[in-house]
């Protein structure tokens, strides 16, 4: 029934908008311009102030307390969905964000391994300490998750109770040594 209205259509299409002119029966002409949807690329693209916000917060925040932040800050991803820990992991690895860790790494801390293995006591001494408030810790996942600020010489001295550590190389010798008797 609309097609007897028309006369004819004419469309002219730019890169913003899509221009529809319409003569009908009559002779009266009319206009309707529509804008032009965007690529599913652009349409799904982070805006570049939500990537900056994260950036800051990735240098206090593990993944899972920087997708709370952002959705405290009010930002949601292209579908206007809150942040989740993987929408946050995805976004870091497509933007090429360092992880907390990475950050933490690249400022000098260590693993709790490598702190004893340096100042030749366990792990657990490791972990006691800094709960003791003796070294300095930075978590950068759950509360087991954290590494370490190699402390200055001298200021934390090994416990010298109990048996002394024995360090690989020396267990690997008492063991030939063993063997032989």
């Amino acid at each position: 029934m609309l097609a007897l209205l028309i006369e004819d259509v004419t469309i002219v299409a730019d890169r913003k908008e899509i221009t529809a002119g319409i003569r009908w029966r009559g002779g009266q002409t009319s206009s309707i311009r529509v804008a032009r949807s965007l690529p599913i690329a652009q349409v799904r693209k982070t805006p570049p102030q939500v990537v900056i916000a994260l950036d800051q917060l990735l240098e206090t925040c593990s993944d899972t307390q920087a997708a709370k932040r952002l959705n405290e800050m009010g930002y949601r991803n292209w579908r206007q969905e809150p942040f989740t820990y993987l929408k946050v992991r995805r976004m870091r690895i497509a933007y090429k964000l360092r992880s907390r860790y990475e950050r933490l790494r690249a400022r000098g801390l260590q693993t709790a391994e490598e702190i004893a293995q340096r100042l030749g006591v366990c792990v657990a001494t490791v972990s006691h300490w800094a709960n003791l408030g003796i070294l300095e810790r930075e978590i950068y996942g759950g509360p087991s998750h954290c590494l370490y600020v190699m402390p200055e010489p001298g200021t934390v001295v090994a416990p010298k109770i109990g048996r002394p550590r024995k360090l690989p190389s020396e267990m690997a010798v008492a063991h030939d040594q063993q063997e032989i008797v």
